[in-house]
């Protein structure tokens, strides 16, 4: 009888183990899985504010289609601090202000950096635009087109009201 009470128990407390260990197992599943998502929302995030930062006027709307959907996703997966900031920007620009993106991107740039465990950047961002020469706008023959290099330390789009 005592062994069939002593496995019986063991029985038991393998379920048991089992079934804690599976919910932990699900749950941090879940948990990666939101980390994850959330982190790829924010580094296209970071990218389409920091790819539509000092465009030239001509660039300017499909920028600003970038800058919108990158702020909605800001306000839905961003901390407190970049939500917070990306509400700031979009205040400035219900102002008739400019649309400033320094800040913003550069909390979002150190959220980051932390989450994917790089290590932290001292050091400001730099923007590289080209853009065409106006001179030559149709190009030669080749369909090669001249480029500008402009490096640029801030972040604001252009054309924008100031």
């Amino acid at each position: 009888m005592t062994e069939v009470v002593a496995a019986f128990i063991g029985a038991i407390a393998a379920i048991a183990v089992y079934y804690l260990s599976s919910r932990d197992l699900k749950r941090q599943d879940r948990e990666a899985k939101k980390q994850e998502i959330r982190l790829q929302f924010l580094i296209d995030a970071y990218r389409q504010i920091e790819s539509s930062s000092n465009r030239s006027p001509e660039e300017t709307w499909e920028a600003v289609k970038k800058i919108e959907s990158a702020i909605s996703d800001i306000q839905l997966f961003g901390t407190r601090k970049q939500v917070v900031l990306a509400q700031e920007v979009v205040d400035k620009v219900a102002a008739g202000g400019g649309m400033l993106f320094n800040e913003l991107l550069d909390e979002l740039r150190r959220d980051l950096r932390s989450e994917l465990e790089l290590e932290p950047l001292r050091e400001g961002r730099r923007i590289l635009r080209f853009t065409k020469l106006e001179s030559e706008e149709d190009g030669p023959a080749n369909g090669s087109q001249p480029i500008r290099s402009e490096p640029n330390r801030t972040s604001s789009v252009a054309g924008s009201r100031r």
